[in-house]
């Protein structure tokens, strides 16, 4: 069952990856690199936003669900509310501020109206997040990988219309995202209610304090870990220009094939360790072992077709993000057996852990981003991340053997997996046998 629910998030995953690398080639070819750039920035500011207003709700609700299943509406009521009020107020009082958002932040290389316009799509942005979270928290993945994969399915539809057809630029790449983040939150709603969770405001001052008790503990570890993620691109905006941005995103972006299946596998270990704290004791150094030797191998793969990709995708334009790519490598490695260990952590009702090493590695950031980046550019900002991922995957893997007093080395190798893996192997080749004889039989008919 764990196996099934990890490989169906896993397939949502690569499914919302292709749509939206997909977009992203769209929104390339048709904006330009500096345009592009803009959109990214633009993102980047949402996503902090985003959760700067999520306070750990999300992670508070999942972790709640699974430990009160009988109360699921009553707490799916308290994250969904608490989160949209949070989040308009939030954004309000971004958009009063919007020149000094414009200016501290942006570098006033952004327009005002692509700004205002980019803060008004946070809290669509947030129900979406809100929404897929309680699916997880009830266990209905499916749900969870729908609300996550169909926003870049209507993006795409909705780029052709109107940055490809009307040719409305950066704002018309905005408006694309806010109608398929839109419609997909709609449909969210009815299936919300389908599975018989009714989000009045029942009870909510029952749930309040062990939301925001657990909630916090995670929040604080995510917003810095968002620092270790996206602070080099505003550094980056702020020596160079969007254009340079556009490049490290699109390195970020590949780079990050490789997180999808951490973070296919922590999604469901989460809920997993929270509900039996012992049974994670064993299947998560297993998981984090496996995890980080695909990770491996992907990166092989990335460092052998990256440039031909990004070459034949984006453009002569884009060569730049390849070295950026390579300079990202080492630390997405280590942070995917990082990303699986964290989410034991979390279920063990400790996300302050996260955070622990979440504000070491961002000091490693800073400073490395600091030195770096002025003199060599979007390279620099990739040696810093993969240090400070590398730094906060260290840090995580000490505490979480710490903790369950786990010897370090089941988390890296153990020459016993072997043979599991020899097994699943044989059992998915006799599995595909049936399938290989009737395509070989067609093929001679």
């Amino acid at each position: 069952m764990f196996a099934r629910k990890v490989l169906s998030v896993l397939t949502s995953q690569i499914a919302f990856y292709i749509l939206a690398v997909s977009s992203g080639i769209i929104l390339a070819r048709s904006l330009g690199r500096d345009i592009k750039g803009q959109y990214d920035l633009i993102f980047a500011l949402n996503q902090f936003i985003a959760l700067l207003c999520n306070l750990g709700l999300g992670a508070a609700t999942i972790y709640l669900l699974n430990r009160n299943p009988e109360k699921k509406s009553e707490i799916a009521a308290t994250g969904f509310w608490m989160q949209i009020v949070i989040t308009l107020v939030m954004v309000i009082f971004f958009i009063l501020f919007n020149q000094a958002v414009s200016r501290f932040i942006l570098d006033d290389k952004v327009p005002t109206n692509v700004l205002l316009l980019g803060l008004c799509l946070v809290p669509i942005s947030s129900l979406l997040n809100i929404q897929s979270l309680i699916f997880l928290g009830i266990g209905q993945v499916g749900k969870y990988n729908f609300i996550r994969v169909l926003p870049p399915f209507f993006i795409i539809t909705f780029v052709l219309i109107f940055v490809v057809w009307l040719q409305m630029g950066v704002t018309g790449a905005l408006i694309s995202f806010g109608l398929s983040s839109l419609v997909v939150a709609s449909l969210g709603m009815f299936w919300v209610r389908q599975n018989g969770i009714k989000l009045r405001a029942l009870n909510l001052s029952a749930w309040k304090k062990p939301m925001f008790s657990y909630g916090l503990k995670s929040w604080l570890g995510n917003l810095l870990q968002f620092f270790n993620y996206r602070l080099d691109v505003f550094i980056i905006n702020f020596f160079f220009n969007p254009g340079q941005v556009a490049l490290y995103h699109l390195g970020v972006a590949l780079s990050e094939i490789i997180w999808h299946i951490p973070n296919a596998v922590a999604a469901i270990n989460f809920p997993k360790t929270a509900a039996n704290w012992d049974e994670a004791k064993s299947f998560t150094p297993f998981l984090a072992r496996t995890t980080g030797y695909i990770s491996l191998f992907l990166s092989s793969g990335l460092i052998l077709l990256g440039f031909p990709f990004i070459y034949l995708a984006y453009g002569t334009d884009f060569i730049g993000a390849y070295p950026a790519l390579l300079s990202l490598l080492p630390g997405t490695i280590f942070m995917a057996v990082g990303k699986v260990v964290a989410s034991d952590l979390a279920g063990r009702g400790k996300p302050h852990y996260g955070t622990l090493s979440a504000f070491i590695s961002l000091i490693l950031t800073i400073l490395l981003d600091l030195l770096l980046i002025p003199r060599i550019g979007v390279v620099g900002a990739g040696i810093a991340s993969s240090a400070s991922y590398i730094m906060s995957a260290l840090v995580l893997i000490l505490l979480y053997v710490r903790l369950t007093s786990t010897p370090i080395h089941l988390l890296l190798f153990d020459k016993s997996d072997l043979p599991i893996y020899l097994q699943k192997f044989q059992a998915m080749l006799k599995a595909a046998q049936p399938l290989l004889v009737k395509f070989h039989l067609g093929k001679t008919t």
